[in-house]
């Protein structure tokens, strides 16, 4: 278990601090021979979906986190999107209103909008979710799960003071997590039962 002190919990709030302006968009289709002033439009256009309206002259940076498609189980995955923000407002105003689950379809939508987050919060979310989307066979650190409404409805990066807030399907929330080790000891009071001696 991974142990941090308060002066690099600060050093990880601030480092997170400094991507306040800036999203991540996922899954939107890299074609061929892509060229810079199109992928700023075409991410504007996405964004603006979200019912703000997104010009390219309020995104200081659009960049292409790779230059390869990745093909997973058959299935072509582009290259994640590095998008900053000229103004923070703006990027907290979009954030809100993009909605990455479509109700019609009932579905997630296939271009994703997440808060940019460091390695330290990307470790910490992934993990989570890989807890609560574990089987109840499974060898977890912190115990099985045996209780479905531990299903996760979603992680998601709020604020330096929030940190990292889950949602599960049973309706219940946790916020405050800058650690797995929050989440831990957050899901063991609520469900003592998660918490199991190998």
């Amino acid at each position: 278990m991974e142990c941090v002190d308060e002066l690099a919990l600060s050093c990880v709030k601030t480092e997170q601090y400094s991507r306040r302006d800036t999203v991540t968009v996922v899954g939107l289709a890299k074609p061929d021979n892509e060229q810079q002033s199109d992928l700023t439009k075409k991410v504007a256009e996405v964004l603006s979906t979200s019912g703000e309206t997104v010009t390219e002259s309020d995104l200081s940076v659009v960049h292409r986190n790779s230059n390869h498609t990745k093909v997973i189980r058959g299935k072509p995955i582009p290259p994640s999107i590095t998008v900053k923000f000229c103004k923070v407002s703006n990027k907290d105003n979009v954030l809100r209103a993009y909605k990455n689950y479509d109700p019609v379809q009932k579905k997630a939508r296939n271009v994703r909008v997440y808060q940019s987050l460091t390695a330290h919060y990307s470790t910490v979310r992934s993990s989570i979710y890989d807890f609560l989307n574990s089987k109840p066979g499974d060898n977890k650190d912190f115990g099985r799960i045996f209780n479905k409404d531990l299903r996760p409805k979603w992680v998601t990066y709020q604020s330096p003071t929030s940190g990292l807030a889950v949602k599960l399907a049973s309706g219940d929330y946790f916020n405050g997590i800058h650690m797995y080790e929050d989440f831990a000891k957050a899901i063991w009071n609520k469900y003592p039962a998660c918490r199991v001696s190998n």
